[in-house]
C-alpha cells in the first residue's frame, strides 16, 4: 500500500509550507496542487479560476489530483477546494494519510490577500461563510487533524507513527 499524506484546509493554513518541511523531513517527494496548475497554465491561480470559472477550475484541480493515483511517498497539498471533489477526495484516502490544517480565520485573513488568492466560491458566499463551510467538510474527511499555528512537520510524523 503506498504511503502518501496529503493536507487539506483553507487557503493560507499552509499546507505548502508545511508540507514542504514534512516532505524533506521524511525524504518524500512534495507535490503542491496549485502550483501544478499555474505551471499548467502559466498564469496565477486566480487567473486560472476568473479565466475557467469554479466548475471549470474544479474539474481542473480533480484532474491534478487524479493524476496522482500511483504517487507513492509524496506528501501532497491540493487546494484548499479539493473538498468538493468526491473522486479526488475517495483517492487520497486510499492512497493517503489526510491531515487537516485548522487555522482560526482570523490568521488565515492575516495571511493571505482573500481577493487576490484564487479562492473557489467566493462568487456567492464571503469568506467567513466559505470557511464554516468548509470547516466541516475537512473535519469529516481528515485522518487527523491538527491545530496548525506552530505545528511543526515533528508534531505530525509522531502523530502518524
Amino acid at each position: 500500500m503506498p504511503m502518501n499524506i496529503a493536507l487539506i484546509g483553507m487557503s493560507g493554513a499552509g499546507k505548502s509550507h508545511v508540507g514542504e518541511r514534512l516532505a524533506r523531513t521524511l525524504g518524500f517527494a512534495f507535490v503542491d496542487v496549485d502550483k501544478r496548475l499555474e505551471a499548467k497554465h502559466d498564469e496565477p491561480l486566480q487567473a486560472i479560476l476568473d479565466r475557467l470559472g469554479d466548475e471549470a477550475f474544479l474539474e481542473a484541480e480533480e484532474a491534478e489530483v487524479l493524476a496522482l493515483a500511483g504517487a507513492d511517498r509524496t506528501v501532497i497539498a491540493p487546494g484548499g477546494s479539493i473538498i468538493y471533489s468526491r473522486s479526488a477526495m475517495d483517492l487520497l484516502k486510499r492512497i493517503a494519510k489526510v491531515v487537516y490544517l485548522r487555522v482560526p480565520i482570523e490568521t488565515i485573513e492575516a495571511r493571505i490577500d482573500v481577493p487576490t488568492r484564487g479562492i473557489v466560491g467566493l462568487g456567492g458566499k464571503t469568506f467567513r461563510e466559505l470557511y464554516v463551510q468548509r470547516e466541516a467538510f475537512y473535519a469529516a474527511a481528515a485522518d487527523l487533524t491538527f491545530d496548525a499555528e506552530g505545528l511543526s512537520e515533528t508534531s505530525i510524523i509522531s502523530a502518524l507513527a
